[in-house]
């Protein structure tokens, strides 16, 4: 997951916990490489919502 792919995360992270949703499961099967930024926005998210489940 570089640069533009984690600003995509982001976006639609933000998308999704917008509308309620009370759950969050990350499929991350193909998933090759994610840098600290990637792995930043999925922590920081967690913080943000402690009342979903991630």
């Amino acid at each position: 997951m570089d640069q533009q792919q984690a600003d995509k995360y982001d976006r639609h992270l933000d998308q999704e916990l917008g509308q309620g949703h009370t759950a969050v499961v990350l499929d991350l099967a193909a998933l090759q490489y994610m840098n600290s930024t990637g792995l930043n926005i999925s922590d920081q998210r967690a913080d943000a919502h402690p009342q979903r489940r991630w």
